[in-house]
C-alpha cells in the first residue's frame, strides 16, 4: 500500500510525501531496487541529490543491468555537479 501512495504521491507532484511513503514500503521490503529507485526519484526532484545517489548507488549495487538504475545515477550526480561522472553514469 505504502508503494502506491508514493507513486500516487509522485504523480501529483508531492515528492516529499512520496519519499515518505517509499521508505515506509522500504521497510517491509529492503532490499527491493524498485522501490530504491522510487525514492531516489523523488529525492532528485526535492533537490536532494545526497540521498538520491545514495539510493541509485544501491540500485546499480542490486540490479548493475538495469538502464534506470545508471539514468538516476546520472540525473542524482549532474545534481551535485560532478558533470563528469554524471556522463559516464549515463553511458553505463
Amino acid at each position: 500500500m505504502a508503494k502506491q501512495q508514493g507513486n500516487a504521491a509522485f504523480k501529483a507532484g508531492r515528492f516529499h510525501e512520496a519519499a515518505a511513503h517509499f521508505t515506509r514500503a522500504l521497510d517491509e521490503e529492503p532490499g527491493s531496487y524498485l522501490l530504491l529507485s522510487n525514492r531516489s526519484g523523488a529525492y532528485a526532484s526535492l533537490g536532494a541529490y545526497a540521498p538520491a545517489l545514495a539510493d541509485a548507488d544501491r540500485v546499480a549495487a542490486l540490479k548493475p543491468d538495469w538502464p534506470k538504475a545508471h539514468s538516476r545515477r546520472a540525473a542524482a550526480l549532474y545534481g551535485l555537479g560532478r558533470y563528469v561522472e554524471s556522463a559516464r553514469a549515463s553511458e553505463s
